[in-house]
């Protein structure tokens, strides 16, 4: 809760108590990312990137990408 008050982030970020939302959407690992449009369709569900570290030796950022491609007017080319 700290980190997301400080980080300022343009999103908001739900606590899901009780596993509910990631019941819902199937989540299978934690984190698990689902960038979901005003429609209500899922662009993207899947890992932050290819580590299980947050650092910049990881070899693909796929929650980096798939938002690159949404904010570009794309369709996210690994939507999983």
């Amino acid at each position: 809760a700290t980190y997301c008050k400080t980080a300022n982030l343009p999103f908001p970020v739900v606590r899901d108590s009780g596993t509910k939302l990631a019941d819902e959407f199937k989540a299978i690992k934690t984190p698990h990312a689902f960038v979901v449009l005003k429609d209500g369709t899922t662009a993207y569900q899947g890992g932050v990137s290819s580590s299980r570290h947050f650092d910049d030796k990881t070899d693909r950022k796929y929650l980096r990408e798939a938002l690159n491609d949404l904010a570009a007017g794309h369709k996210v080319k690994t939507p999983e």
